[in-house]
């Protein structure tokens, strides 16, 4: 189920999030909103810079970090092909890159 969340449609990895929410995992139950922001399109840059690891406990973070990569994994291979989103190719692999180094 975690592989579909690198791929870089998000018709595909917003569903394959929703089911892993719907286990109900306790580390990922607190990071539902941030979790589904990062995989939509249109909030993902907005939604990185809101993302504190910070809070995030020791406990959370193994598993957390599993599914993040994954969904930056799929962004960086995102293509803006049909040239109708408003943020580049560039643009959002300097975001994606610039959050993993972070």
């Amino acid at each position: 189920m975690t592989s579909l969340l690198s791929s870089a449609d998000s018709q595909i990895s917003t569903p394959a999030l929703s089911a892993i929410f719907r286990y109900k995992l306790p580390h990922v139950k607190p990071y539902v909103e941030i979790l589904g922001a990062l995989v939509s399109v249109e909030n993902f840059r907005e939604s990185m810079t809101k993302f504190d690891w910070r809070s995030v406990p020791t406990e959370h973070a193994d598993e957390l970090v599993k599914i993040l990569t994954r969904i930056m994994f799929g962004k960086l291979k995102a293509n803006n092909t049909k040239g109708t989103s408003k943020v580049s190719d560039e643009s959002r692999e300097m975001a994606t890159e610039g959050y993993i180094h972070y």
